[in-house]
């Protein structure tokens, strides 16, 4: 899954429009308004009332419904969906970290992410497959320590303080960072183009508890569509036997 995508109430349909082209079941949004939806299923984590600076969400599509078990809003900024599998089932976060700069009210916010998400990490059930993933405005550096838990292909040469937690999170709680993983092209990496630059940062991560990494069979941007967002669809597909449905290439986004 994956992108993070950006999405105002009146994207909503185009959005939609440009997954069905790409056969996706399950998107995850951030910024996203509450809205009625047709023909789709945007289940929110956030209040009503938001302007949607920071509610994330899930936007589920075709026959994926049938596969969920529940989902849970835990802050607007962070919830969960439970996904069946015919061996085991798969539990999916959404994240949206606050940007790394001097200003205290963000400083603050990014400590209160990085307490809470170990703490979900935690009570999720151990034998089946944790994924997180979204917009950790997170650099991840080619330090030779990051290696074992982000591999060899991230965009960028030096960690910034929100990767150090990310990495640090993925350590303590046996996670692969798949978003770093896989040998791409740099422009197939870069997931938020800077506004009005020609520079791509790689910023969205997908990590993966590391007993189900396997699972992940790719992990690129889709430089293509960015529905009108400073974002890219960033696309994981993940290969997994759904309860009640034949072996297929689950694609999330």
């Amino acid at each position: 899954m994956e992108c993070p995508i950006y999405a105002p109430s009146w994207e909503m349909e185009e959005i939609a429009n440009e997954l069905k082209k790409y056969n996706i079941q399950i998107t995850a949004l951030q910024e996203v308004r509450w809205i009625k939806a047709k023909n789709y299923t945007l289940l929110c984590s956030g209040l009503k009332t938001s302007k949607g600076q920071h509610d994330t969400g899930f936007l589920i599509t075709g026959c994926a419904t049938q596969w969920i078990l529940g989902f849970e809003p835990i802050t607007e900024r962070m919830c969960k969906l439970r996904i069946k599998g015919k061996f085991y089932n798969m539990t999916i976060i959404i994240v949206y970290a606050s940007t790394e700069d001097e200003n205290k009210q963000n400083a603050e916010d990014v400590e209160r992410f990085y307490n809470k998400l170990p703490d979900v990490c935690d009570k999720t059930l151990r034998n089946g497959a944790l994924i997180l993933l979204g917009d950790f405005n997170a650099k991840i550096g080619k330090e030779h320590s990051n290696k074992r838990v982000a591999g060899r292909h991230t965009l960028h040469d030096i960690t910034t303080e929100n990767g150090e937690k990310l990495v640090q999170l993925a350590i303590a709680h046996n996670l692969e960072i798949s978003s770093t993983k896989f040998q791409h092209r740099r422009i197939y990496k870069g997931t938020w183009r800077v506004p009005e630059q020609d520079i791509c940062n790689q910023r969205d991560h997908v990590p993966i508890n590391k007993t189900r990494a396997s699972t992940i069979t790719d992990d690129r941007t889709l430089r293509g569509q960015n529905c009108e967002s400073g974002h890219y669809l960033e696309s994981t597909k993940i290969w997994q036997r759904i309860s009640k449905v034949e072996e297929s290439d689950l694609a999330l986004f």
